[in-house]
């Protein structure tokens, strides 16, 4: 169905979309939703927690200056 798409595909997380040869971006929302879900199941991880920390601050800014 996506044989011929030269663009960028814009995707969650599912595999089968790898095997596409074309430009991939992965969708943002998806990604913030896993974060968040490992962030439930490992409230203990400060690893992970400092890593998400960095990685709102980042957002934020981005949306700030895309303005």
């Amino acid at each position: 169905m996506l044989g011929g798409f030269s663009g960028v595909l814009i995707s969650d997380f599912f595999t089968a979309y790898d095997s596409l040869k074309c430009r991939q971006q992965k969708c943002l929302v998806h990604l913030l939703r896993d974060i968040d879900d490992d962030l439930l199941k490992n409230p203990l991880d400060m690893e992970l927690k400092t890593m998400t920390q960095q990685f709102g601050t980042l957002l934020r800014a981005i949306i700030e200056n895309s303005r």
